[in-house]
């Protein structure tokens, strides 16, 4: 993932948009909730496709989460009618999204 952060980085200005959503997300990494940074000014996911593909960033933690199309394993869709989506990346993160307001 250091190199998909690096690669974001450095096609910053090629990167294009193609879905951002304000939600409510919850990440799990080994079965243990990841901290949400309370000072951070956007909250959610952003689809952005660049140069090496496509890639979903989580918005609103204290750390850069970055998974590319090809490290997803699992997308979660079960629960849609309720407003919740899960996206399952091949080293067990898990990212669920909630209360989804698309921009």
């Amino acid at each position: 993932n250091s190199f998909l952060l690096s690669t974001v980085a450095a096609w910053g200005m090629a990167a294009l948009e193609l879905i951002r959503c304000n939600c409510s997300v919850t990440v799990e990494v080994g079965g243990k909730p990841l901290k949400a940074d309370k000072t951070a000014k956007q909250f959610g996911v952003q689809v952005v496709k660049v140069p090496t593909g496509t890639t979903l960033k989580v918005q609103g933690f204290r750390r850069d989460i970055v998974i590319a199309y090809r490290n997803l394993r699992t997308v979660v869709d079960s629960k849609i009618q309720e407003g919740r989506l899960g996206f399952v990346a091949r080293d067990g993160m898990q990212v669920v999204l909630s209360k989804a307001q698309p921009m």
